[in-house]
C-alpha cells in the first residue's frame, strides 16, 4: 500500500492546472521525470498518480467536468473504412 505524501498532493494540484489550462492534454509528467498522472472519468474530471515505479492513487473529482462532445470535432484515425472522432 502507498502513503499519499505531500509530493504527491502537490503534483496532483500541478496536474490539474496543466489539464484546466489544456482541456485535451490526457498525461502529465514531473520534471525529474519520476511521477506521471492521467486524466480519467468519465467526466474527465479525476487524475490518477502513478510513480514511475509504481500506482500511487486514484484523485476523483479534482477536475471540472468535461464531455467529449464539448470540443470541435476532431479527427484522430482514419483509414478507407473506418474514422474514428470524438
Amino acid at each position: 500500500m502507498t502513503q499519499i505524501s505531500k509530493e504527491h498532493l502537490e503534483f496532483v494540484e500541478e496536474a490539474k492546472k496543466v489539464f484546466e489550462d489544456n482541456p485535451i492534454q490526457e498525461t502529465h509528467r514531473n520534471d525529474e521525470e519520476t511521477l506521471i498522472a492521467l486524466r480519467m472519468g468519465a467526466d474527465r474530471d479525476c487524475i490518477t498518480v502513478y510513480r514511475l515505479d509504481g500506482y500511487v492513487g486514484n484523485f476523483v473529482q479534482q477536475l471540472k467536468p468535461v464531455r467529449i462532445n464539448s470540443y470541435p470535432e476532431v479527427s484522430i484515425y482514419e483509414s478507407r473504412h473506418t474514422s474514428l472522432r470524438f
